[in-house]
């Protein structure tokens, strides 16, 4: 299981990391310095997260931490889509002839540089604490000294394969399939599942794990819907499609 929650939240990071740069090169482009911000935000926030984890690990050696860690994950989530629209508010999400304040907010204040404080603003969050899930898995199994670099290892490792499945998936399946606010779903809904199931592990009474769970499941599935009212739109392999009223 320990393995399982590895490779899922390995998968979940990249997955999100291929989306962001989908997401950003809309606004930005997709030159060299969108994809070197998205890349350097994230690696940036995995590194914290990494940190995080493993004190609060320390410090909380349950499966119970973990699963509170990956519900704010899930939350974080769901709040991409919303930022979106907030800095964002195209033709697709806002109707009316009178520009937008916040339209090219990141632009005003990073110039040709602007999609790296969107990338902090959208990705930061989530990705860091998606992170703490390595170093907080290396700890729930870590039996002794003895035995503590194999357990890193065939975390890291797992976790990396999942990596790789992830972005694959993302990029070749999941977007060209079901475009950036389903995938985004899916996303969190995983999380949540993963979530889930440490609270499971940990042994909760039943009655409990609904009364935490169900309403973050809801308020999830709340945020992440579109408000925008569009004819058809649709994440191509190449760009986003959107035929607007």
């Amino acid at each position: 299981m320990l393995l399982f929650i590895a490779f899922s939240c390995g998968a979940i990071v990249l997955a999100l990391e291929i989306l962001g740069g989908r997401l950003l090169t809309i606004y930005f482009g997709g030159g060299v310095i969108t994809w070197a911000s998205v890349i350097s935000v994230f690696l940036a926030a995995l590194s914290f997260g990494y940190y995080l984890g493993g004190f609060i690990a320390d410090r909380f050696p349950t499966f119970r931490g973990l699963g509170v860690l990956l519900l704010l994950a899930v939350l974080s989530i769901a709040l991409i889509l919303p930022l979106e629209q907030l800095f964002f508010p195209s033709m697709e999400h806002h109707s009316g002839e009178l520009p937008i304040p916040t339209e090219y907010i990141f632009e005003r204040l990073a110039g040709r540089y602007a999609a790296l404080p969107a990338s902090v603003v959208l990705f930061w969050l989530p990705s860091m604490l998606l992170a703490t899930t390595s170093p907080y898995l290396i700890r729930l199994a870590s039996k002794g000294v003895e035995m503590a670099g194999r357990t890193a290892g065939s975390i890291y490792a797992v976790s990396t394969v999942g990596s790789i499945f992830g972005a694959l998936g993302c990029a070749f399946v999941l977007l060209p399939r079901w475009g950036m606010s389903m995938v985004l779903l899916q996303l969190g809904f995983a999380t949540a599942v993963i979530a889930l199931l440490c609270f499971g592990t940990a042994s909760w009474q039943q009655r409990r794990r609904g009364r935490v769970a169900l309403p973050l499941l809801l308020v999830f599935a709340l945020l992440s819907v579109v408000a925008a009212r569009v004819i058809y739109r649709r994440d191509s392999l190449y760009h986003r499609i959107i035929v607007d009223e």
